[in-house]
């Protein structure tokens, strides 16, 4: 047994099971520009409504709106489509309106619109795992031109999962051919039902993947943001002593108990929180004016167009520390075989059944860990780490607080106890929301993900069957 089914085990008992996924009928999109600027979904049709919120797309098809209200050009309209690509998979008891995607539309655009250029924007599913650690909200996505060589599309694809592709600045359409590219079905306003499409989706399907008849095929995971467990090089006591390769969104513990230095990782968590960067790319026609904004007038006689330099989209370059791995040494030698409830023991050989007909004995050489079998489940290590969270699911600018328990589960007591987080790249610690039961020296230092590495040092012994809690919050970028 060891501590993943252990803790398993601990959630499990007494937590209300996770709710089914699945992938959401529709994405919700909203066009957020300048003050004024207005979005009529559906031009040219009966059905045609100026909406200030977001509104449902089923993807698969094209979607057309138009941009008025700019107060620069106030009888000027701007048409902009949509492509629909994914949609957000998601438990079943959310609502995916809680969550749209934003399309930024700047002065700035317009303006290069209105020179004859073609802006487009992909709206992606950024992965959590590689996400910058830039502060946004829902109306305020960070936005990124296309990397050199590459279209916007292919830039998106490396970094996460494009959602959508929106092109503003095309042929303007007539009355007939808005009302003959409207499709039935495929949009939803606010507080209205989705009727079924009067067409099946238009835009090329994903291609055909092969997958484990058993398992199914691979479930996206770019919606949700991990925190807490091991990733990378194994979390253990360094040479120095201490807690080593503690890499950015893991969570240890060390401490002393038996007169070995120890340590121990807490189980993952993982927060609902998708989060919609956008890459930017921009086609003007050879010998036309350019636009500049007021600031970059200067550049005008630069050959060609000087793009502003932007810090890079991924943020994880940081090396690690050296790898440091922990030697273990077994606490006892285990059969696989029948468990049965056992009470405190102080060590020596120890009938556990039979295999077989044959009589099976197991040898404790470290009778620490070994005080009960309670659930039929021991943990590998002394001390046990237990993470969560509260919500579940986030928006970028929402404040979540996590709690650490340590219990020690072992036969001493536990020495010069450290508890060590190293924050996600998209979490951000809330100066002062620091709490324990415990008596705790609270530190913080940066980390090499952009966030932080939060350490509680725990003042005098924790004694065996006792346990202690650190809780904090952090806020969702």
């Amino acid at each position: 047994m060891n501590t993943l089914l252990f803790l398993a085990a601990t959630l499990t008992a007494g937590a209300p099971p996770s709710p089914p996924s699945a992938f959401s009928q529709t994405m919700h999109v909203q066009v957020v520009g300048p003050a004024g600027l207005r979005t009529t979904w559906r031009p040219g049709t009966p059905s045609a409504r100026a909406v200030d919120g977001a509104v449902g797309l089923r993807p698969g098809y094209i979607h057309r709106a138009q941009l008025t209200g700019y107060a620069d050009e106030p009888n000027t309209v701007f048409d902009i489509s949509i492509e629909v690509r994914e949609t957000l998979f998601m438990p079943v008891t959310l609502n995916p309106a809680d969550f749209p995607a934003t399309i930024p539309v700047s002065a700035d655009d317009l303006k290069r619109v209105l020179a004859g250029g073609m802006i487009t924007k992909v709206i992606y599913l950024e992965d959590p795992l590689t996400a910058a650690p830039e502060a946004t909200t829902p109306d305020q996505p960070f936005e990124r031109e296309a990397a050199r060589g590459e279209t916007a599309f292919e830039t998106a694809k490396r970094h996460g999962r494009p959602m959508l592709i929106a092109r503003l600045g095309s042929r303007s359409l007539s009355a007939e051919e808005l009302i003959g590219v409207d499709i039935a079905g495929t949009l939803q306003y606010p507080g209205e039902p989705l009727a079924p499409p009067a067409h099946p989706p238009i835009l090329q399907g994903k291609h055909f993947q092969w997958w484990d008849p058993t398992l199914g095929p691979k479930i996206p995971t770019e919606e949700l943001l991990p925190d807490g467990g091991d990733i990378g090089p194994r979390l253990g006591i360094g040479p120095d002593g201490h807690l080593g390769n503690l890499d950015a969104t893991d969570t240890g513990i060390e401490y002393q108990a038996g007169g070995k230095r120890r340590a121990a990782i807490s189980n993952r968590v993982c927060l609902f929180a998708p989060r919609f960067p956008v890459i930017r790319e921009e086609l003007l026609p050879a010998g036309c004016g350019i636009v500049l904004p007021v600031g970059l007038a200067a550049q005008a006689a630069a050959p060609g167009l000087n793009r502003k330099t932007l810090p890079p989209l991924v943020a994880n370059g940081a090396t690690n520390p050296a790898l440091v791995r922990k030697t273990e040494q077994p606490h006892a030698t285990i059969v696989r075989t029948a468990l049965h409830e056992l009470e405190s023991f102080q060590g020596g050989p120890l009938v556990l059944g039979t295999v077989e007909g044959l009589l099976v004995k197991a040898t404790v050489i470290e009778p620490l860990t070994l005080i009960q079998y309670r659930d039929q489940c021991k943990p590998s290590d002394p001390l046990v780490l237990i993470k969560t969270l509260d919500p579940r699911e986030a928006k970028p600018g929402d404040i979540v607080t996590f709690t650490i328990k340590y219990v020690n589960y072992g036969g001493k007591p536990a020495e010069n106890i450290i508890v060590a987080d190293s924050l996600a790249s998209r979490l951000e610690y809330v100066p002062g929301s620091s709490r324990g039961d415990r008596p705790t020296t609270f530190t913080l230092q940066a980390n090499e993900a952009g966030s932080a590495v939060l350490r509680w040092q725990v003042a005098g012994d924790l004694p065996p069957g006792q346990s202690g809690i650190v809780q904090f919050q952090a806020k969702v970028r």
